[in-house]
């Protein structure tokens, strides 16, 4: 949980995907190569997201679902 109000959530579908919990609703999607192997954000750093496949690559987002460089 990022905040009371939204969720992220990552799968064997090559998703990360960022949900309202509130309104129950899809807010962003991001496509991955690979299929995800966990998902996890650090709320003291602005919300950033982590996310790794199962090949063992990692990403960063930021709390908005947008990749990190």
């Amino acid at each position: 949980v990022l905040d009371k109000r939204k969720f992220v959530t990552g799968g064997d579908d090559r998703t990360v995907r960022l949900w309202d919990a509130v309104n129950k609703k899809q807010l962003k999607c991001h496509k991955m190569k690979e299929q995800v192997r966990g998902v996890d954000w650090h709320k003291k750093s602005d919300g950033l997201i982590v996310a790794g496949d199962y090949k063992g690559k990692i990403f960063l987002f930021d709390s908005e679902l947008n990749l990190l460089d």
